[in-house]
């Protein structure tokens, strides 16, 4: 639709992703780039440096999104001292257009980690957005294991030591990944992934809470879920 856009106050073709925020495309861009990267800011501040990441693509809007975020924001070749990023890398058991890419066969959290052990990564980035983490959220919920959700919504510095796990995407809304895929040209799978499948019912609880007109209501949960207290493991997830 046409309107301002309440970030940059320009008259143009707005979209709302969060309820009652306009936003022209350059700054819905902006703003989901800025909140990944400064939650990925914090979770390399434990990291000693060089920090190596190595990022787990699947193919979806979220993992591609992490790719091209990164290698946009992040200049690997400076030499100053803030400077801490020195490498970037691509994993996929998939055949994506990204240069460098990294071919593993079995594509899950420990074979990804297993390979960063092996050679020279010490951080891994996992591309969750909070729809993602909501509908792990409910599904933990529905079969009565609440005590999981820590393992979906938490970083995993502690589980796969010395690689650190990171979600750095996880306050992010799909619809908003999705749209900056689209505005950048970035090639994304949109079928529906198997948690999704998996989880149909939990998935069609979100939707109607969308249809009830409060579209921001799992980007809120998850943000009052963040200013909840870390809890601390010193395992892997049981399951």
């Amino acid at each position: 639709m046409e309107g301002k856009c309440c970030s940059c106050k320009e008259e143009t073709t707005v979209y709302t992703f969060r309820k009652g925020v306009p936003k022209c495309p350059n700054c819905v861009c902006n703003q989901v780039g800025k909140s990944f990267m400064d939650l990925f800011r914090k979770g390399i501040s434990k990291i000693t440096p060089p920090v190596h990441v190595l990022v787990a693509v699947s193919g979806g809007a979220s993992s591609m999104f992490a790719y091209d975020i990164l290698n946009k924001r992040i200049d690997t070749t400076r030499t100053s001292k803030s400077s801490v990023v020195k490498k970037i890398s691509a994993i996929s058991s998939k055949d994506l257009l990204i240069e460098g890419l990294i071919r593993i066969d079995s594509f899950t959290v420990k074979a990804v980690c297993d390979f960063a052990k092996e050679n020279d990564y010490n951080c891994v980035i996992l591309g969750d957005s909070s729809d993602f983490i909501s509908i792990h959220a409910l599904g933990c919920m529905s079969v009565g294991r609440p005590d999981l959700f820590p393992w979906i919504s938490q970083n995993d510095e502690e589980n796969y030591s010395p690689v650190a796990v990171l979600r750095p995407a996880r306050q992010c809304l799909a619809k908003e990944l999705e749209f900056y895929c689209q505005q950048n040209g970035i090639e994304f799978d949109s079928t529906p992934s198997p948690i999704y499948e998996a989880f149909s019912c939990e998935v069609k609880m979100m939707e109607n809470i969308e249809k009830d007109g409060n579209e921001a209501t799992s980007f809120a949960i998850q943000k009052m879920a963040e200013k909840l207290p870390r809890v601390q493991y010193s395992t892997k997830c049981p399951v």
